[in-house]
């Protein structure tokens, strides 16, 4: 069973490899035809059980999406949940790569796909729109901004920081996204580190 379990991951990591190229060399009108085959296979891999799996599902995330940015528009938010879980990531190098996806996917989509994104990234919940699910189950909403600026590794806190600053600074739709970004900027100058507070 231990070796069935290797082979599998070793087998899914040559398929990620596949992917990789077939991203890479495929013409724009394929990457046209199966966007959404695509998109469904990048997420499969990026909530894979393997943190290696993860880890380059969420580097060829980023790569898809600075490749595609106009074909991806509508696939914001999608890409955008398929990267969480390598936020919550036990790895470092993981959440690294999730935070550099983040950053292309948000690239991509602007206004109403980027609001919803951060409202996920920040545990928001709307007080007027209670889902009826909530009256029958417990929910909950995990602030992945607040679980990154305290991260232990600081080399995660500093990519954090850097990625709040360009998105503070260049998207498009920047200044709609201020309030929820700015307090984890100021948090950033009381870090222990003194690069991070530079």
């Amino acid at each position: 069973l231990l070796k069935l379990v290797e082979t599998s991951e070793e087998i899914r990591m040559q398929l990620l490899e596949l992917l990789k190229i077939i991203i890479s060399c495929a013409e724009e009108q394929f990457k046209y035809q199966f966007v959404n085959s695509l998109v469904a296979i990048l997420k499969a891999f990026a909530i894979d059980p393997s943190p290696d799996i993860q880890r380059q599902a969420n580097l060829l995330i980023s790569q898809f999406a600075r490749e595609n940015k106009e074909l991806l528009f509508h696939f914001t938010e999608q890409l955008g949940r398929s990267t969480l879980l390598a936020l919550v990531s036990r790895n470092s190098k993981v959440r690294m790569a999730g935070i550099e996806a983040l950053n292309e996917v948000l690239n991509c989509g602007i206004w109403k796909y980027n609001s919803t994104i951060f409202e996920i990234l920040v545990g928001f919940r709307d007080p007027n729109s209670v889902p009826i699910k909530a009256f029958y189950e417990y929910t909950t909403h995990l602030n992945y901004f607040a679980l990154l600026i305290k991260d232990p590794k600081i080399a995660v806190r500093e990519l954090f920081i850097r990625s709040i600053g360009d998105w503070v600074t260049r998207l498009p739709d920047r200044y709609d996204h201020h309030p929820r970004l700015i307090p984890y900027l100021l948090a950033g100058i009381f870090d222990d580190y003194p690069e991070i507070v530079e």
